[in-house]
């Protein structure tokens, strides 16, 4: 799908502004008084961005959706225990029951009635959710196709995650997947994350829709590996760096 030349040359423009692996090194963690309060300046930023630029698009109907499919599951929690879980949506996300399709709201909290497991009911939400993923998809070019099928395979995966039959399973499903040389889950979620991010970033020099979603991408790496770099220091854990998640940059 092509976009404007208006939305292309202005994530062109903030493309140039993505940290550096020697910009993390410089950044200025102690400008934040708590975790808290990085995380918040940053999610803002993420915030900004698609209230600037992709508040209207089909493309931030796709990128953004994945905040969404997590703040339903926060909100049918909620209803469904009476706890206050407010602290647990993330603002890029509709924040309220009434946005959401009735219909997926019911089955949702039936098959909880019958269950009794918040489980069965969150892998429910995932189905669909990676259904209507791929289904938006496949009007977008190659790498954000296999993207998005990607995120539905690493999902189905973690469900299943053991160390035992880790690397076997892992070189079948994802062809071409960089083995950690430890397989515990927060390295292989790494690994994963990395697999993924590379078959989106085969599109960065696109003219499509495909560049846009690649920046999207690395922003929001951006600021995980900025929240990273802020506890390693913070908690003097040097190790924390290992998890830095991939850019292009």
């Amino acid at each position: 799908m092509s976009v404007s030349g208006y939305l292309l040359g202005r994530v062109r423009s903030r493309e140039a502004r993505l940290l550096t692996a020697a910009d993390y090194a410089k950044y200025d963690y102690a400008a934040a008084a708590t975790f808290e309060e990085l995380e918040q300046k940053l999610h803002y930023e993420l915030d900004e961005l698609r209230r600037d630029l992709f508040w209207n698009t089909d493309i931030a109907e796709l990128f953004w959706k994945k905040y969404d499919n997590h703040n339903l599951k926060i909100l049918l929690k909620e209803k469904l225990t009476g706890q206050d879980l407010s602290a647990y949506l993330l603002r890029l996300g509709k924040n309220t029951l009434a946005e959401f399709d009735r219909a997926l709201i019911e089955q949702a909290a039936e098959l909880y009635a019958r269950t009794a497991d918040f489980g069965q009911m969150d892998y429910f939400l995932d189905q669909k959710y990676f259904a209507e993923l791929k289904k938006l998809a496949a009007k977008f070019s190659l790498p954000v196709r296999r993207y998005a099928q990607a995120l539905a395979d690493i999902a189905d995966y973690k469900r299943a995650f053991t160390p035992e039959n880790a690397a076997e399973t892992l070189r079948a499903k994802f062809p071409g997947l960089k083995l950690p040389e430890e397989l515990n889950e927060g390295a292989v979620e790494k690994a994963l994350d990395d697999y993924a991010a590379g078959l989106l970033f085969a599109g960065r020099y696109a003219f499509d829709a495909a560049a846009v979603f690649c920046y999207l991408l690395a922003k929001e790496n951006e600021i995980k590996n900025l929240k990273t770099m802020y506890l390693s220091r913070a908690k003097g854990l040097a190790g924390l760096t290992a998890y830095l998640r991939r850019s292009y940059v």
